[in-house]
């Protein structure tokens, strides 16, 4: 009997360890992935207004923003950090993107603004 308890504990104990680790790599990844967005937009940034479409403030901070960059329509689709002007759907909103990949985005919300 006690050797199943042993077995049945070290098997628990490996696939916690594997889920921890999984979720480790993939915030490695995203963090990375922002980093580059960032240097990217930083580069050369292209400042322009955006209109808000969907503002979403409990169980987590999203939006979604329109935005056009040469007659050519974007949307942004995103977190916010801060909110210190209480904006809402249907404001508008400033927007920092890339001028060689326009779909890279961020808003004034963000941190990395």
């Amino acid at each position: 009997m006690k050797k199943d308890t042993r077995k049945t504990l070290l098997t628990l104990i490996v696939i916690m360890a594997v889920f921890i680790g999984s979720l480790e790599l993939y915030d490695i990844k995203r963090n990375k992935d922002k980093v580059i967005k960032l240097a990217e937009i930083h580069k050369a940034p292209l400042y322009l207004k955006g209109l808000i479409t969907y503002f979403h403030s409990s169980k987590g901070h999203s939006i979604s923003i329109k935005y056009n960059v040469h007659g050519i329509s974007y949307e942004y689709n995103g977190g916010w950090d801060r909110n210190v002007q209480q904006l809402k759907a249907g404001d508008s909103i400033w927007i920092k993107c890339s001028v060689k990949q326009p779909e890279l985005a961020i808003c004034e919300l963000e941190d990395g603004y």
